[in-house]
């Protein structure tokens, strides 16, 4: 039985994701790939 799973990613302010890849590998894992810049406002 599978059930699905809420993840949450916090950055801190002034910061975002320019790309966000999520890859499972195995039942219990999973490969993220991010880019992370920081905005100037």
């Amino acid at each position: 039985m599978t059930t699905d799973s809420l993840l949450t990613l916090k950055l801190s302010e002034g910061y975002a994701f320019a790309d966000l890849k999520l890859r499972r590998c195995a039942a219990d894992e999973i490969d993220l790939d991010m880019d992370l810049f920081r905005f100037s406002l």
